[in-house]
């Protein structure tokens, strides 16, 4: 028995291997990477060599999978593949259009082929003909990304008729209608109008600059809760000197004396009275 999934384990994993190592990593990487291109699970071990065996490639190309990739189906195609009653069900299912891999169509040939050529080296059979160290490995692919076009205008997929037959949720869709919801809001979060700057407040009564959440003036010590008492605006906001400057002036002088007297302290007697003895 061999530990490892089938198509991402490599030869020298399998009883009688002559064991892993870092080479044996770069395998399991090739085949995942191979996937992540195609969305064709890698052919494992026992079927490369059944094909070696018989003369053919033991690794389809990233050619020759787009090459069979099925066109986009139309909408005639799909209101055909409807379910009836009577019909038997076909064992094996046609072949569907895979749109991720049908993105490989837009890579110039070399740079393809420049890719294809990596994942083949990744996943030799021998060891000794793979890459020595992941590192090496990562460095082909980052000379594929640097050379990318500068950008490529994405086509807009084919609009997808929904069949009216399905009872499952059309996932594909539901994934488009999120991600063009995310797109919208990133792009009137980005059309926001920014904040106004705030202007200082000022006194209404002697135009001294106060700070936020101040009670009395700093200049003439007025309470400001009274002077704004009345008044829409708060003294949190923004006020102008030049249109409160009208409200009628308080003169302290005029306020009445208050005169705190002392407290007479006054004493009480407690008058204590003793209980008579009961009489016998």
């Amino acid at each position: 028995r061999h530990q490892g999934t089938p198509g991402y384990a490599p030869q020298e994993q399998y009883p009688g291997g002559t064991g892993t190592d870092v080479r044996s990593d770069v395998y399991a990487l090739g085949a995942t990477l191979y996937f992540a291109l195609t969305s064709h699970e890698p052919p494992s071990v026992s079927t490369r060599n059944q094909s070696i065996q018989q003369g053919q490639p033991d690794l389809p190309s990233l050619q020759e999978q787009l090459a069979n990739n099925p066109p986009p189906e139309s909408a005639e195609a799909n209101a055909a593949r409807q379910f009836r009653l009577g019909v038997t069900k076909p064992s094996k299912p046609a072949p569907r259009h895979i749109r991720h891999l049908a993105q490989l169509s837009k890579l110039p040939p070399e740079l393809l082929d420049q890719l294809n050529r990596i994942i083949k080296r990744a996943m030799a059979m021998k060891q000794k003909d793979r890459y020595p160290s992941i590192a090496e490995f990562g460095n082909d692919l980052r000379k594929v990304v640097a050379a990318l076009p500068a950008q490529i205008a994405p086509t807009p997929p084919p609009a997808r008729p929904s069949d009216p037959n399905s009872t499952q949720p059309d996932l594909p869709l539901l994934y488009e209608a999120v991600q063009a919801a995310k797109a919208n809001a990133d792009q009137s979060s980005s059309t926001a109008v920014p904040d106004q700057p705030t202007q200082p407040m000022t006194c209404p009564r002697c135009g001294t600059a106060l700070v936020q959440q101040a009670t009395f003036c700093p200049g003439c010590g007025s309470a400001l809760n009274s002077l704004f008492k009345g008044n829409t605006t708060e003294p949190g906001n923004i006020h102008k000197a030049s249109s409160l400057s009208k409200l009628p002036v308080h003169d302290f002088s005029l306020d009445q004396t208050m005169v705190i007297k002392s407290e007479v302290q006054t004493q009480t007697q407690v008058q204590t009275f003793t209980k008579p003895k009961p009489e016998f």
